[in-house]
């Protein structure tokens, strides 16, 4: 589905976070749960960033994609696990967002979350079964750029998970 571009009116009464205007006017008006304002960004990126919850999940269940980028190719999820927000990365992937996913230049969430130390947001990701051993668009883990950095809580997080090794892979050493 082809994204259009929302009326700025409309955006603004999603930024607003009035869910009762919102659930009364947006679609009625044409608002579109994948549509974008005027930069690009779709909606659900921008209530996201905006911790408008309550207007996320209206527009989750309208048909918004939870895995929908921005113009440079980021996900919510990416950008909440970049910032260091487990608590919008975890309202995410309780509702569909895909913790393996990947920027357009194939960047994993996991292992920036893991390169800046952001332990909780680590933890949501091996929780939702992320897996802390695949390699990003560097070459690298989520395990091997907690080790570089030091990040020890990290690496015995993704050192303790039940899951690893899984796939055939042993754990690195």
């Amino acid at each position: 589905m082809r994204n259009t571009t929302i009326a700025p009116e409309l955006v603004s009464l999603l930024d607003t976070g009035a869910l009762a205007d919102i659930r009364e006017r947006f679609l009625a008006e044409g608002g579109l749960p994948n549509g974008t304002d005027a930069d690009g960004n779709p909606v659900l990126f921008r209530v996201i960033y905006r911790r408008r919850l309550e207007v996320a999940d209206y527009l989750i269940e309208a048909g918004a994609d939870i895995d929908g980028t921005d113009p440079g190719g980021w996900t919510p999820l990416f950008w909440a696990a970049f910032n260091g927000h487990a608590d919008l990365v975890d309202f995410l992937l309780a509702r569909g967002a895909n913790p393996d996913g990947t920027t357009r230049e194939g960047d994993q969430a996991l292992v920036i979350a893991a390169y800046k130390g952001f332990f909780d947001v680590v933890k949501s990701f091996v929780t939702a079964g992320a897996c802390g051993f695949d390699a990003d668009q560097s070459g690298l883990t989520a395990f091997q750029v907690a080790r570089m950095r030091g990040h020890t809580r990290i690496q015995a997080l993704l050192l303790s998970d039940p899951k690893f090794p899984r796939n055939g892979k042993s754990a690195p050493h």
